[in-house]
């Protein structure tokens, strides 16, 4: 929901300014007062990651401000192995390379330098009080501090979330933090309750997915119980597909049937479910991605 170049939003130019295609801070004030007066809690995705390479304090860093020169991660010999999913991460610029392990637009912050922890702190404490917001989706949570080829899920990685939790809580004790852990459960699980008060269980998702394909319920028992296993009690958070995935419908072969079987596992479970905007009327799409983010179809126009 900050300000950003692209469709997607990931690659934020201004965390304290609302993207003006959504319109501004006192519509999104307004928004948040009209959902409190209907006992609906609002809350936004923070990505803490990384940065647009437009973002001002890339550029400041690119230019070699010294009060920025250390706010990303940038390395004279420009190593060359890959990211998690055999990407190419280090990028070269001006006789040297940045670290970006989602994309050469999108740089990741350095929080081995607590200034960057200090300026994110900032930015959720204006989400927070001055804008209202109650609580975070904390986007590739995973992924914070690296250390080398540990790209995911390291020692830094919780020490940093759990002390950025404790932040958002001291200032809004009540602020609901759900992380973006894109791994199993066992990876994901730790950071519960510390680092957050819920992570997406993406194994429960595909499996929910794949008993209500195939009507047998092998796949979505054994991941089910292992849900219930390694998270506090209900301290989990339950999808069937997301702005990363193929639509649900597509995966359930356009199956109203099979839909409404997923529809019920997810409703059902004891974790908090998240829907996809979509998802209750069967809307379709697969990737790329700009063709699983369209607009939420409000009517029955052709698309």
């Amino acid at each position: 929901i900050a300000e950003s170049p692209s469709y997607h939003g990931y690659d934020v130019t201004d965390y304290l300014m609302v993207e003006p295609d959504y319109g501004t801070d006192d519509d999104f004030k307004a928004l948040v007062a009209a959902a409190h007066e209907r006992g609906i809690a609002v809350i936004v995705d923070l990505v803490v990651n990384h940065t647009s390479r437009e973002h001002p304090w890339f550029q400041a860093s690119v230019a070699g401000n010294p009060h920025y020169a250390d706010w990303y991660i940038w390395d004279d010999s420009c190593p060359t192995y890959r990211g998690p999913w055999g990407e190419q991460v280090w990028i070269p610029l001006d006789d040297r390379c940045y670290y970006a392990i989602f994309w050469e637009g999108m740089p990741d912050l350095n929080y081995t330098n607590p200034a960057v922890t200090s300026a994110m702190e900032n930015v959720a404490h204006y989400w927070l009080t001055d804008l209202g917001a109650d609580g975070f989706r904390l986007d590739a949570l995973q992924h914070i501090v690296e250390n080398g080829q540990n790209q995911a899920n390291t020692d830094a990685t919780h020490e940093w979330a759990n002390a950025f939790h404790d932040y958002v809580t001291s200032v809004k004790p009540d602020a609901l933090s759900v992380g973006e852990i894109d791994a199993n459960s066992y990876l994901a699980a730790p950071y519960v309750p510390d680092a957050a008060d819920l992570v997406f269980a993406f194994d429960l998702a595909d499996a929910m997915l794949q008993s209500a394909n195939v009507g047998n319920n092998s796949a979505v028992t054994t991941l089910q119980n292992r849900a219930v296993d390694l998270y506090p009690p209900n301290q989990y958070a339950a999808f069937l597909s997301n702005h990363d995935d193929n639509r649900s419908m597509n995966t359930l072969r356009h199956s109203i049937d099979k839909a409404k079987v997923a529809a019920t596992l997810l409703l059902t479970q004891p974790g908090v479910p998240f829907i996809y905007y979509g998802e209750e009327i069967g809307m379709k799409g697969v990737k790329p991605d700009e063709r699983i983010r369209t607009p939420m179809q409000w009517d029955a126009t052709e698309r």
